[in-house]
Formats: C-alpha cells, sequence, structure tokens
C-alpha cells in the first residue's frame, strides 16, 4: 500500500471513529436529559408550567433520541461486522438513510441546544 493509500486508510479509519464517538456521546447526554431532566420535571407540576415544559422540551425529543439511538447501533454494528472493504460503502449507506430525518429534526435540536447554552448556539 502506497503512502497516500495509507494516509487515506488512517484518515478515513479516523473519520469513521469519530463519527461514532460523536454519536455514542450524543445518545448519551440526550438520554441523561430525558431521564434526569424531562420526566422528573413532567411528574412534579409544581415545578414547571404545561408552557414551560413545553419550551424546555420538545414534544417530539423521545423521538429524536429514539433515532439517534437506532443509527448510533446501526453504525456500530456496520464499523464491527463489515469487511473493511465495503465499510465505507455500508456507513455511507446508512448516513444517506437517516440524513432527511436529521434534516427535519435539526430546528429542534439547535432551539434544545440554544435551551440549554450548549456551543451549538454560537455556530
Amino acid at each position: 500500500m502506497s503512502d497516500e493509500a495509507s494516509k487515506r486508510t488512517r484518515n478515513r479509519r479516523k473519520a469513521i471513529d469519530e463519527l461514532l464517538s460523536t454519536e455514542k456521546t450524543y445518545v448519551d447526554l440526550m438520554s441523561l436529559l430525558v431521564q434526569r431532566f424531562l420526566e422528573p420535571l413532567k411528574s412534579k407540576a409544581n415545578i414547571l408550567s404545561a408552557d414551560d415544559y413545553n419550551t424546555l422540551f420538545p414534544a417530539d425529543i423521545r423521538v429524536i433520541l429514539g433515532l439517534n439511538l437506532t443509527f448510533y447501533k446501526d453504525l456500530n454494528r456496520i464499523i464491527n461486522i463489515v469487511q473493511s472493504k465495503s465499510k465505507s460503502a455500508e456507513i455511507g449507506r446508512i448516513v444517506k438513510e437517516f440524513c432527511p430525518h436529521f434534516v427535519s429534526f435539526a430546528f429542534s435540536l439547535y432551539a434544545l441546544c440554544c435551551v440549554f447554552s450548549l456551543p451549538l448556539c454560537t455556530l
């Protein structure tokens, strides 16, 4: 394998690892948000009004979490079981399959990040 091909392979591996790591972090943090904040605040009506609750937490937050969890599991499965020659094509197929869903939830994610003052709002 040439130096250039070897470099491309290393860069591809780094990108794949970063994608998987980022998605895992996102799913873990969204799960934590749902478990530690969304559910407890919903069950304690005297803490937040319904309007405040609905402002803080988009109605489709569990759908977003489920979508990202499925995306993460599919990526993880492909990365860990598919032979290396077809791995990039399979990852591309999964990203292409999920992309339309992510676009439809992009505004909800952006709004959620702004509510919690996360760095995404500065982009």
